[in-house]
């Protein structure tokens, strides 16, 4: 019923006095606590920090790659929702407009505008129960609250469906949401609403009235709802909640979203502009016409026509004296009729074969009266689209004294018209199989895309410049990377320099060949995917590929010795994995140097720091490439003190010592583990003289 994502926070404590290192030789220590700190959290875009996950991005409710289409929406609508005029935001519009993938980006861009902030997503019909459980699931993850604390005994009242709802709703207000920022994403909403009078309103009583009081000015809750309908709001004693028009996309958005669609990114900005014109800016329709392109023969202006026709027919002749308007400057209701319309028509296309009422003699078979008006005229146009697809012509209806006058004729082209008919499915079939090879293409390839782009999100520094297609750009816009921190590499690019990090895509390798491997970079930080839907996010060596693999040998060596230096620290506790690591030179420097002055400031009667696992290394990652993150365990599970020390000291360091993660979890059995991680790639000479 419903899935529920939360952004969470680290616990900050008190700072550890740091003193020298108890390695021989080692590298500087890193800063000092009382160097100065910034403020961040997840996925604010610090490096101090990962990034968030996005909001309800992901399989749902958002599109797994939505892509940064209506930008200015984004960042005006999320400035909104964080500010204090409003309790939260109601995103309405068509079916298939992006609402959902909309209400994504804004979840996203909250978490960096507001990192503390826990995000918690209901999908579909919700009750006060499934609400309320998804939120203290939610909040369950947080590791601010911990096991037997006042905090966790607030939560674990307010998931159980055996009390009163409203009590549950007070104790989370008073004992949570007065210190934690939480935002209640409920997406496709629809499901909840009722109309009455005319009007939309939330059809649930206790429902609307748990919305009003998360509505309050008195905690820190706030809220983001998708659906078709604006409704009337309930009444609230706080601030109110806004109502935002989902409309057809721009010009600038469609042409963006047909980039990463293969049929649709293979014409000019002209037969763009009139596609976007023609289907009323709806981007579900534009995908359903890509995948017509991409599958039927014909080309773009041959189609245009014929949709053109259809679709006027199933909007029910929707005035448009010069031609195709622009989506954005007709009135809501017109450009809405033109793309539910234009979504009508492609899909009875691509579905497959015509209605047999209306194949039968050329449309003289006569509907039941239960059909509406419009869908008939919808079937009429699909009908006529699909027989001149296939070389048919399908009449209109002559009437009666025509038809008896032509019952000759038409008793004789019965067997033609037959045999036509018979192509024509075999056709439709051809094209169906064709239409699920590419929507099978089209998802897997979006999938890889997906997972390397929340890679880079997660691993990559904040600070690095990401080279990256079109595409792949958008994916990771959409993750929460800021673009000024992407090189977009078209036809034109003469090679990726001058950025950090590449993502390389087929289209990429397509462009740069063997150059890309063995002039431009040459180390992979982590590969997704197989075939020509791999791809590969590799560190650029700005001075050559030769500079570069000298200077990770280098690096590997100096790994190698500070590691084996750490392992005869008394202060240091090491898990056979681990001990193998420190010994093989696989860690990253930054963590050796860390590790060595956690160590080092660790008092004597505290004991040792326990280093549990080094991880981090990525997916299909090159020989040689650094292991960047570290588990600490804390053996007095009952003192949090000394690892909350930890974090604020880790914290407080610049870069390159600042980690990109440190956070307090809880491991197998309970006990706390201190997570450290730094970002991707590694530098490399740290650990030079």
């Amino acid at each position: 019923m419903a899935e529920v994502l939360a952004t969470l926070p680290a616990i900050a404590g008190p700072v550890a006095a740091p003193a020298s290192p108890a390695v021989p030789n080692s590298p500087a220590p890193p800063a000092s606590p009382g160097a100065p700190t910034r403020s961040a959290g997840p996925g604010s875009g610090d490096p101090a920090y990962g990034a968030g996950e996005p909001g309800p991005g992901g399989p749902g409710p958002g599109p797994s790659a939505s892509l940064p289409i209506r930008s200015a929406e984004r960042r005006r609508w999320a400035a909104d929702l964080t500010g204090p005029a409003l309790a939260g935001l109601v995103l309405y519009g068509a079916g298939g407009i992006g609402k959902s993938t909309l209400a994504s980006q804004i979840a996203s861009r909250v978490s960096h505008l507001e990192p503390e902030h826990v995000t918690v997503v209901v999908s579909g019909d919700v009750s006060v129960d499934g609400l309320l459980a998804g939120v203290a699931a939610a909040l369950r993850r947080h590791p601010a609250i911990t096991p037997g604390s006042s905090r966790a005994e607030s939560v674990q009242l307010a998931g159980r469906p055996d009390l009163p709802w409203a009590d549950r709703m007070t104790v989370l207000c008073d004992q949570i949401l007065g210190d934690l920022p939480v935002l209640l994403v409920l997406d496709d909403f629809d499901a909840s609403l009722t109309a009455k009078s005319g009007d939309w309103a939330v059809r649930d009583p206790a429902l609307a009235e748990l919305i009003a009081r998360w509505a309050s000015a008195t905690h820190r809750g706030k809220m983001l709802i998708t659906c078709r309908h604006p409704f009337t709001q309930p009444a609230v004693a706080g601030p109110p909640l806004g109502f935002r028009h989902v409309g057809p996309l721009s010009r600038s958005g469609a042409f963006e979203l047909a980039t990463s669609l293969p049929a649709l990114a293979q014409l000019g900005e002209p037969e763009l502009d009139r596609a976007w014109r023609l289907l009323g800016g709806h981007p579900q329709a534009m995908n359903y016409l890509d995948m017509l392109l991409a599958t039927r023969e014909g080309s773009f202006p041959d189609t245009a026509r014929r949709l053109a026709h259809a679709i006027g027919t199933a909007a029910g002749g929707t005035a448009r004296p010069t031609g195709p308007a622009a989506p954005t400057e007709l009135p809501p209701e017109a450009a809405e009729t033109i793309g539910l319309a234009a979504v009508e028509v492609l899909l009875g296309i691509l579905q497959g074969p015509a209605p047999r009422a209306a194949q039968v003699n050329g449309g003289h078979r006569r509907h039941t009266g239960a059909w509406r008006p419009r869908r008939l005229a919808t079937i009429a146009a699909v009908v006529a689209l699909v027989a001149a697809a296939a070389g048919v012509v399908v009449a209109s209806h002559p009437g009666p004294s025509m038809a008896q006058a032509r019952t000759g004729a038409l008793a004789r082209t019965t067997q033609a018209g037959q045999a036509r008919a018979g192509q024509a499915r075999a056709g439709q079939a051809r094209a169906g199989h064709a239409l699920a090879r590419h929507a099978t293409m089209l998802g897997a390839a979006a999938a890889v895309r997906t997972r390397a782009a929340a890679w880079v999100a997660r691993q990559v520094s904040r600070d690095a410049i990401v080279a990256c297609d079109l595409a792949m750009c958008s994916a990771l816009l959409a993750r929460g990377i800021p673009s000024g921190n992407l090189l977009k590499l078209g036809v034109s690019s003469p090679d990726p320099l001058g950025s950090d990090v590449v993502v390389a895509t087929a289209a990429v390798r397509s462009q740069f060949g063997g150059r890309l491997a063995s002039v431009y970079a040459p180390g992979i930080l982590a590969s997704f995917g197989s075939g020509s839907l791999r791809i590969d996010v590799r560190a650029i060596a700005p001075d050559g590929a030769t500079a570069y693999e000298t200077a990770l040998a280098s690096d590997l060596a100096a790994r190698r010795v500070v590691g084996r230096q750490l392992l005869g620290n008394a202060r240091l506790k090491v898990s056979a994995a681990a001990r193998a690591a420190l010994w093989a030179g696989q860690v990253d420097p930054r963590l050796l140097t860390t590790l060595a002055t956690l160590a080092a400031t660790s008092p004597a009667n505290t004991g040792s720091v326990q280093v549990s696992a080094f991880g981090d290394s990525g997916p299909g990652a090159s020989q040689g490439m650094p292991l960047r993150s570290a588990q600490i365990t804390e053996p007095f599970r009952a003192d949090l003190g000394r690892l909350r020390g930890m974090v604020a000291f880790v914290r407080a360091q610049r870069p390159p010592y600042l980690p990109a993660q440190a956070l307090i979890t809880t491991g197998a059995g309970g006990s706390p583990v201190l997570s450290i991680g730094f970002s991707a790639p590694s530098p490399a000479g740290l650990l030079q003289p």
